[in-house]
């Protein structure tokens, strides 16, 4: 008499963990549409232009983790959720909701400015999450120094909303989330979070301005005069103003790249880390300084040639929004393609 199988309790349920997978999935898709949408990118004052490029975006990313996921495996039983972890959020949403308000109106403000900084917390939950992945199982460890980059870091969100700086809110929630992980998690687990902590930092919105700094506005014209010549107009340069035959232009502060610049560096650090050779990572971080100055260089000489043909009238519209995000986009895809793709699979599978 045949025998019938008995399943065995400790295996996956093949039907669960592919309706978990696929809930995963259109969260983290729902999460990027939903930072595409809302970001300067997709022109977010203009609502058709917004849910179109999120819908997009969040499509393409969908369409991707599905094409990637492979059999579900059996995960380890975790340590259960302490009390702390119920009342962290609670504690973060009370006291950071005017910081994360103010962050979000100076993200949106303009492409000009730090538009990368809603897609700063999707990258830091995402790295995050691979991490913890690894490290499910083991067992719950907390350290009582967190309680000192938390309180820090309660201070200076109190401290801003007297002074209004957004510099030291900010600040002051890139410490509590470290004091966090470290009453939470434990200084273990916290030293393997140091990246996605660490990028926390890029939330800072940091003034256009210090683009004289980094030379990019007289870089730029001076590019731009260069890829004048070539394209055969004739062009007078002085300083940061070029002039054609027939109007004035001038390469202000804010269209000079320091956005580019500082969204790329963030990205290149984040490639840097996983890339295998320390070569790599350091051509990385050196190269966008390059990337942008060609990008924006190319972007405005394109734009003063059609204004030349069209008249001055052309750069009122989209176009001059549009080419922000063409030279945006252009140097964030150039240093992906830069990056060790192998090395960051291996780190982040």
């Amino acid at each position: 008499m045949r025998e019938r199988a008995v399943p065995d309790p400790r295996a996956p349920d093949s039907r669960g963990s592919r309706r978990t997978r696929l809930w995963t999935d259109l969260g983290v898709a729902a999460a990027v549409g939903a930072a595409f949408a809302l970001s300067p990118l997709t022109s977010v004052t203009r609502t058709l232009p917004s849910l179109a490029g999120g819908c997009l975006a969040g499509l393409a990313v969908f369409a991707i983790r599905a094409r990637g996921s492979g059999p579900s495996l059996a995960r380890p039983r975790t340590a259960p959720v302490p009390r702390l972890a119920l009342l962290l959020p609670a504690l973060f949403a009370l006291l950071f909701a005017p910081t994360l308000a103010s962050l979000y109106g100076w993200y949106t403000e303009s492409i000009w400015r730090n538009a990368h900084g809603l897609f700063v917390p999707l990258l830091m939950v995402g790295l995050a999450a691979s991490v913890l992945r690894r490290e499910r199982g083991g067992p719950a460890e907390s350290s009582a120094w967190g309680f000192a980059p938390l309180l820090a870091g309660l201070v200076l969100v109190v401290l801003d909303s007297g002074v209004r700086t957004l510099y030291l809110g900010t600040l002051g929630f890139v410490l509590a989330l470290a004091g966090a992980s470290l009453l939470l998690l434990g200084a273990r687990r916290t030293r393997r979070l140091a990246l996605p902590i660490s990028l926390g930092l890029f939330l800072l919105p940091l003034p256009a301005a210090l683009s004289i700094y980094l030379k990019l506005p007289v870089a730029s014209a001076a590019g731009t005069q260069l890829f004048l010549e070539l394209f055969g107009l004739p062009v007078l340069r002085e300083g940061t103003v070029l002039v054609m035959a027939h109007n004035v232009f001038g390469i202000s502060v804010r269209c000079a790249g320091f956005a580019i610049v500082y969204a790329g560096l963030g990205l290149a650090l984040v490639l840097g880390v996983y890339a295998r050779s320390r070569t790599r990572a350091l051509l990385l971080l050196l190269a966008v300084w390059p990337l942008t100055w060609l990008a924006n260089s190319l972007r405005t000489a394109l734009l003063i040639l059609f204004s030349e043909a069209r008249g001055i009238e052309a750069l009122e519209g989209p176009l001059h929004t549009v080419s922000g995000i063409a030279a945006f986009g252009g140097v964030m895809v150039a240093l992906f393609l830069m990056a060790d793709h192998r090395g960051l699979r291996k780190a982040l599978s």
